[in-house]
């Protein structure tokens, strides 16, 4: 016997909390499986390379928003040097949160057991070249050990010696140095409170400015959807005493509202706190 058809009636699925579609890039690609697909050496790879960046990035996909996370992008077909290369041509600075694997199992046959990303190195994107002022970039390989990984200057890399001289800072070796750094700092801050509490609040001025920007951004998204949580609430109420809702749906979504909306109003909250302080 066939397996028996499964419906869910109107009222039901209207009263039921169904998590909204989360968008990778706005109105492009949700999440789920999907199919690039075009003619060949069209652009399909190179294209791919640049969403995934963007996506790891946090940047726009054209005009489309995107949500920033970690990416890994198999490329089964290319090497690291093709891949690198690539990089060079369509960006200055990589992030961490993207990572390749030239090499993997199949989905459903031991990939979901080999995902596990590399930890990032956290001053990524925060270490530039003396001489030309770009940034360096990480390289790791499978085929170097923990002490051979470095951060090379991409302009270099890119362009070769017409354009900086080759160069390189070995992961370990920064790690030390920052840590002298600090110790160093931490010391002159012992020495004299007060002329270091001038310094960085001098230092800190355009930042706190930035900062302030972000979290306005953030407020005022959040203010909004305060605002279509009272409306979404108020037409709940008016449908359960009209009896369109149950008693049981009602006191369900009703008290997920009430959650969301009490979460959305103190994080608003908070940060105003903050400028405060």
């Amino acid at each position: 016997m066939k397996n028996k058809l499964e419906t869910l009636d109107a009222e039901t699925l209207m009263t039921t909390p169904i998590q909204p579609l989360k968008f990778i890039v706005q109105g492009m690609i949700p999440q789920g499986l999907h199919v690039l697909a075009g003619s060949p050496k069209i652009g399909k790879s190179w294209l791919s390379l640049w969403i995934c960046l963007q996506v790891a990035k946090g940047e726009k996909v054209w005009e489309f928003e995107t949500t920033k996370s970690e990416v890994l992008y198999l490329c089964l077909e290319d090497s690291f040097a093709r891949i690198q290369s690539r990089l060079f041509e369509i960006t200055e600075e990589a992030p961490p949160t993207l990572h390749f694997a030239i090499m993997s199992e199949a989905i459903g046959n031991g990939l979901e057991n080999q995902k596990d990303m590399e930890t990032p190195n956290p001053y990524s994107g925060l270490i530039f070249c003396a001489d030309c002022g770009k940034s360096l970039v990480l390289h790791r390989a499978h085929t170097m050990t923990a002490s051979q990984n470095n951060f090379m200057c991409s302009t270099y890399k890119k362009y070769g010696k017409e354009e900086c001289s080759s160069h390189y800072l070995r992961e370990s070796q920064l790690e030390t140095v920052i840590l002298d750094d600090l110790k160093r700092v931490t010391h002159f801050a012992r020495q004299d409170e007060t002329l270091f509490a001038q310094i960085i609040n001098e230092k800190n001025t355009a930042e706190t400015r930035k900062e302030i920007t972000r979290l306005q951004k953030d407020i005022d998204v959040m203010k909004k959807r305060d605002l279509e949580l009272t409306a979404l609430f108020k037409r709940l109420y008016e449908d359960n005493v009209l009896g369109r809702i149950p008693d049981e749906h009602y006191r369900t979504l009703s008290e997920q509202y009430i959650s969301e909306q009490k979460t959305l109003r103190e994080t608003i909250h908070n940060p105003k706190q903050e400028w405060k302080s």
